[in-house]
């Protein structure tokens, strides 16, 4: 009959392995969980301000606010301008204080929640789209391979 003296601790020391390879792969599922939520975090803000200010757009509809052209005509106001100082505190978006310039401040000063982002607006024919990019240093973008990502929705421009 052979001894079998040493044999507990060989099996201990291939339990112990085993557990650590374990917890080794919760750990990193734990790392990439925590990374794809903050992009999912980011994403949401980018569309609750698109969403803010595709309402403040539609809602600024009224005839007492809108802008007249020359033929006296009462037409929804421009929102397609030039700002300078998007990434300050105190963004400019031409002289004058209209509504559609303080909902472009309002909208470039929410944009800067988002880490080096930044915000512009476009419309064609009658449609207003609405983009928003900004930097995930956590991870990367897999189809571009850089850490911009964006968010971008379309709707009609009201009439």
């Amino acid at each position: 009959m052979k001894s079998q003296q040493g044999s507990l601790l060989l099996e201990a020391l291939i339990t112990l392995a085993i557990l650590s390879i374990g917890l080794l792969g919760i750990g990193m599922l734990q790392a990439r969980s925590l990374n794809v939520g903050t992009g999912s975090y980011y994403r949401s803000i980018a569309s609750d301000i698109a969403s803010d200010l595709a309402d403040r757009i539609n809602s600024n509809r009224s005839p007492f606010i809108a802008d007249s052209d020359s033929t006296g005509v009462i037409s929804p106001p421009e929102y397609v301008m030039t700002c300078t100082g998007t990434n300050t505190d105190t963004p400019s978006c031409g002289a004058g204080t209209s509504q559609a310039q303080k909902d472009m401040i309002a909208f470039h000063q929410a944009v800067r929640q988002l880490p080096g982002a930044t915000g512009s607006i476009a419309k064609s024919n009658n449609s207003y789209t609405i983009t928003i990019t900004w930097v995930d240093s956590k991870r990367a973008n897999t189809s571009t391979n850089t850490n911009n990502n964006s968010f971008t929705t379309q709707f009609a421009a009201p009439v």
